[in-house]
């Protein structure tokens, strides 16, 4: 379990994300993060800057100083899918900097990513109020599943999830100046999303 901590626009030092990290499969297996303008307000744009996470072992993280590798005969077309999008992080070079982490990273069909994911995470910003909107992104996968095969720029299997999901919370007012811990369950909004993360494009 790691938080990774960076200055929002004013210079102030804040918790950007936390993660659930499997070593085995050199991947989050969960993010979570807040969405507010806090973090939102673009101060700055993607930043591309592609490193490994300074809070975990090298040896423990997939390579993907550039895109992931395929299996010749998968028919697989994998993107350095994010699971804290860059979009969510603008307010700062060093937040943005940080969703492109390799452990932020995972194998992800490029239609996926750029299709119904990509709206998937427009929606959520969406949903951005004055309270904060809470958000836990994850990876799954299903040992029942045979996925097509992925590399890292090291030619090291790069398992590829059978799975993505989105839990959100957030009050249903959006303006209530409370935190999640004060408020009553009547007060509060959640959904959750779960897609199967298909094996070609």
């Amino acid at each position: 379990y790691v938080v990774h901590f960076a200055a929002d626009a004013k210079g102030n030092d804040i918790r950007n994300y936390s993660i659930g990290f499997d070593k085995s499969k050199k991947a989050a297996l969960w993010i979570a993060y807040p969405i507010h303008s806090c973090y939102t307000t673009k101060n700055t744009g993607r930043t591309d800057e592609w490193a490994y996470d300074p809070q975990i072992p090298v040896a423990d993280q997939a390579n993907v100083s550039f895109s992931y590798k395929e299996d010749d005969g998968s028919a697989a077309d994998y993107n350095r899918g994010h699971q804290i999008a860059s979009a969510d992080r603008l307010a700062s070079a060093e937040m943005n900097a940080q969703t492109f982490y390799f452990t932020n990273m995972t194998p992800q069909q490029s239609d996926f990513n750029e299709g119904i994911w990509a709206t998937l995470e427009g929606a959520v910003r969406n949903k951005q109020c004055s309270d904060t909107l809470y958000v836990v992104t994850g990876a799954h996968f299903d040992p029942k599943v045979t996925m097509p095969n992925a590399y890292d720029a090291d030619w090291d299997d790069a398992p590829v999830p059978t799975h993505y999901y989105k839990v959100l919370i957030r009050t249903k007012k959006g303006n209530t100046g409370k935190a999640i811990s004060e408020c009553s369950a009547s007060e509060l909004m959640a959904i959750g999303f779960w897609m199967e993360h298909p094996k070609t494009n």
